[in-house]
């Protein structure tokens, strides 16, 4: 005697003639072929992965060099304080406040 066990696409008929173990093997084996790893959770982001090349150097020491010469060596900056506001989206003023409290060490919250 064969019953079906679900309704539909996908479902398992079971043979109440046979053993559970068998009815077990018979349910694994029909979920290992189905299996297309579509169940498998996508990894996202990035993180050390095999086969992927290594980080690009982008010199990025260089490019702090030059940002602190174009924006903070003082009366022989590159660009002004109309600049300074228009890149960093604060007065330059403001920006200074905030570096001497962060450096000072102060307990009182920056911002």
């Amino acid at each position: 005697m064969s019953e079906s066990v679900g309704s539909g696409y996908g479902c398992l008929p079971i043979d109440r003639d046979s053993s559970f173990e068998e009815d077990w093997q018979f349910i694994i084996r029909i979920r290992n072929n189905n299996n297309d790893g579509s169940d498998k959770k996508k990894r996202r982001g990035g993180g050390s992965k095999k086969g992927k090349s290594k980080n690009k150097n982008r010199n990025r020491r260089l490019g702090h060099s030059i940002l602190i010469k174009d924006y903070f060596s003082g009366a022989n900056s590159t660009y002004d304080d109309k600049d300074f506001r228009r890149r960093f989206r604060m007065r330059r003023h403001l920006f200074d406040e905030i570096r001497r409290k962060a450096e000072g060490g102060s307990s009182r919250p920056v911002l």
